[in-house]
């Protein structure tokens, strides 16, 4: 997993990824209440303690490919106590 700290956003804004109000949120947010936030995201969500990247691969591997129900399930209910869902999360929600 790379976090990636850029000078400033321009670019996020000329390309499109982020808007206006969108960005005026985030620094609200970080004035405010004092809290990191996320503004653009390129890839998916990692989970923490699955055990690097080859544990992450296992882990979707199981939970797209797999064809034991009960195995996938098992998968299922341990990502999603660790946070993980296969609902897109708003970069706003994800700090």
């Amino acid at each position: 997993m790379e976090i990636t700290r850029i000078r400033d956003c321009t670019d996020l804004l000329k390309e499109g990824y982020i808007t206006d109000e969108a960005l005026t949120d985030a620094k609200n947010t970080v004035i405010n209440k004092h809290k990191p936030v996320c503004i653009h995201q390129d890839g998916i969500f990692v989970v923490d303690d699955v055990g690097g990247f080859h544990g992450f691969i296992e882990m979707l591997r199981t939970l797209y490919e797999s064809e034991d129900p009960e195995e996938k399930e098992s998968m299922r209910t341990w990502a999603s106590g660790m946070g993980w869902s296969t609902r897109k999360v708003g970069n706003k929600e994800m700090l």
